[in-house]
């Protein structure tokens, strides 16, 4: 299953980011519900929106995460799968528990107060460091891509630049035969190729100058 909307590394960065990041906030509010003193009119609302960013965290580390990136040909680092494996195992825990009935999933873990130690010795560590380590390598692998583009862009208007000059000599060629020969229109087809090829080139030049600034 692809994400939507997304058509550059940058774009998954940011969208596996606001899909995986919400999770510590999930995790943290699963240890307030936990107390019951602490329920009150809202609990309910308030544990399906934390149950539903875990779910959605959990679909993109999964799933959603490993077929955009086929999409863009990415091949991930071994840091990078490593991270993702530690923040889906984090994880992994806090989904079993959801299917406990109740607002209190802390039992599975010991309690209250072992479910918060995980939160901080488990869960924000690992989803922090991967959330770190995807955007540093999606960042990375879209620099060098651009890069690659816009040198296969050079080397493509070069290549033009070539066949733009062959035709502008052609067109002098054509030019002076005109003349000697004494046709008038032959002379008038050389000097609009010749202009075609003088605008053509300039048009080379300025996607030069651009992909050199960009």
């Amino acid at each position: 299953m692809t994400t939507p909307d997304i058509d550059t590394l940058s774009d998954l960065s940011r969208a596996c980011f606001a899909a995986v990041g919400p999770s510590r906030i999930a995790v943290a509010s699963f240890v307030l519900l936990s107390d019951e003193s602490l329920q009150d009119g809202a609990t309910a609302e308030r544990f399906s929106t934390a149950r539903m960013r875990i779910d959605t965290a959990a679909t993109m580390l999964k799933s959603q995460l490993d077929t955009n990136l086929a999409l863009f040909d990415h091949h991930k680092s071994a840091e990078l799968s490593d991270a993702q494996t530690a923040a889906i195992d984090a994880l992994a825990p806090i989904s079993s528990a959801l299917l406990n009935k109740g607002y209190d999933i802390s039992l599975p873990f010991g309690g209250r107060q072992s479910l918060n130690t995980y939160y901080f010795d488990v869960v924000e560590p690992r989803i922090s460091a991967f959330l770190k380590i995807m955007t540093e390598e999606l960042a990375q692998s879209e620099a060098a891509t651009d890069k690659a583009r816009a040198a296969e862009t050079l080397r493509d208007v070069q290549r033009a630049t070539v066949i733009g000059r062959a035709i502008k000599l052609i067109a002098v060629n054509a030019a002076i035969e005109a003349s000697r020969s004494g046709h008038k229109s032959f002379k008038l087809i050389a000097d609009e190729i010749k202009g075609l090829a003088s605008e053509t080139q300039g048009l080379l030049d300025g996607i030069v100058s651009s992909v050199r600034r960009g």
